[in-house]
C-alpha cells in the first residue's frame, strides 16, 4: 500500500494527464543542471483514477529540498491526507527523491524514488516511473 500510494504521489510525484503518453522526450538533450533549473517550483499532483481522486502538489526548492502535500479522496467520502518532505536532485536525467519525513508515515525515511524526466518545460513536466507509468504535471503558481 505504501509503495502504491507514493507512486500516486511522486509518479503522479505521480499522476496526471494520460494523453501525454504520446509526448516525445524532449529533455534528452538537456543537461542535469538545465533540468534542475526547470524543475524548481510548484507542480500539480491532481489526478483521478477509478474510484480515487488526488489533489495536491510537489514543491522543488533550489536548495535541493522538496515537500509534497496531497489529499486522496475515495468513493464513499473516505479521505487521506499526507505530507512528505526530503531531498531531491537530478542525476543522469532522472529526478531522484529521498524521503526524510512523512506524515502519516506512509513512506519510510531514506526511501529513494527515481523518475525518468521525459520532458520538462517552464509549464509542463512529464516523467516515467516504475513499470513504465508516464505522468504529466502542470506548473502551479508559487
Amino acid at each position: 500500500m505504501k509503495s502504491r500510494f507514493y507512486a500516486i504521489l511522486a509518479t503522479a510525484v505521480l499522476l496526471l494527464i494520460a494523453g501525454c503518453a504520446a509526448t516525445k522526450p524532449s529533455s534528452a538533450d538537456l543537461s542535469d543542471e538545465e533540468i534542475t533549473k526547470l524543475l524548481i517550483g510548484k507542480w500539480d499532483l491532481s489526478e483521478k483514477e477509478g474510484l480515487r481522486s488526488t489533489t495536491g502538489f510537489d514543491l522543488f526548492r533550489a536548495d535541493g529540498t522538496f515537500s509534497s502535500e496531497a489529499l486522496v479522496e475515495y468513493t464513499g467520502n473516505r479521505y487521506r491526507g499526507t505530507r512528505v518532505s526530503g531531498k531531491w536532485k537530478v542525476l543522469d536525467g532522472n529526478l531522484v527523491e529521498t524521503i526524510e519525513t512523512s506524515e502519516p508515515p506512509v513512506h519510510d525515511k531514506g526511501t529513494v524514488y527515481r523518475l525518468k524526466v521525459l520532458n520538462v518545460t517552464a509549464t509542463q513536466l512529464v516523467t516515467e516511473g516504475a513499470g513504465g507509468v508516464i505522468v504529466a504535471r502542470k506548473r502551479l503558481a508559487n
